[in-house]
């Protein structure tokens, strides 16, 4: 019963582990897109600086948490999103580029949530697979 009990966990932990990769690689994807996003859609001044490293962090944590499976590149992830919303009321930018900075915003929020929520449980599982029991 033990060994069915630890390949069904082994299972779970590959399955969250690749939901997070998953995770991970279209917060890295959104994160280009925010980089490259004033080629097409003009930001200027602080804000394009702004822009462009709110976007490198993105990128950064992204990469890092594809890696290593930690919360942390998550909350920094999520702090740039929230970041990246505050910076359409404080920077005096484009309607268009207001609107790309919010959706982006947003699927960053999203999926940083998504990549701490199965990260923690990878976390727990990990943590409860070493357990041992009375038997």
């Amino acid at each position: 019963m033990t060994i069915v009990s630890d390949l069904n966990m082994e299972d779970t932990s590959m399955e969250t582990r690749n939901q997070s990769k998953l995770a991970s690689s279209l917060s890295l994807l959104v994160g280009v897109w925010i980089v490259l996003s004033p080629m097409w859609i003009a930001v200027s001044g602080d804000a394009f600086v702004s822009v462009i490293i709110t976007g490198i962090v993105i990128i950064a944590a992204s990469i890092v948490q594809y890696f290593w499976s930690n919360v942390l590149p998550s909350w920094i992830m999520g702090l740039a999103a929230a970041w990246l919303l505050l910076a359409t009321v404080i920077y005096s930018i484009s309607p268009a580029a207001a609107w790309s900075q919010i959706l982006s915003a947003a699927a960053v929020a999203v999926l940083a949530y998504w990549d701490w929520a199965e990260v923690s449980q990878l976390q727990r599982s990990g943590s409860d697979h070493h357990r041992t029991t009375a038997a």
